[in-house]
C-alpha cells in the first residue's frame, strides 16, 4: 500500500474510535470516555501503522 491509503486508513480508524467513544457518552447525558475505549483506539493506530509500514518497506 502506498502512503496514501495508509493514512486514509489510520484518519478512518481514529474516526471510528471518536466517534465509538464520544457519541454514546454524549447519548447517555454527558461527556465520559473510558480509558479502555482510548488505549485500544491508539493501539490499533499504531498496530495499523506498524504492519502497513512493514509491508510497504517489503515491497521496495
Amino acid at each position: 500500500m502506498n502512503k496514501t491509503t495508509t493514512t486514509v486508513i489510520v484518519i478512518a480508524l481514529i474516526a471510528l474510535g471518536v466517534f465509538g467513544a464520544l457519541i454514546p457518552s454524549l447519548r447517555a447525558g454527558g461527556f465520559s470516555i473510558n480509558a479502555g475505549a482510548v488505549t485500544t483506539i491508539l493501539l490499533g493506530v499504531v498496530i495499523a501503522f506498524t504492519v502497513f509500514g512493514v509491508q510497504s518497506r517489503r515491497r521496495k
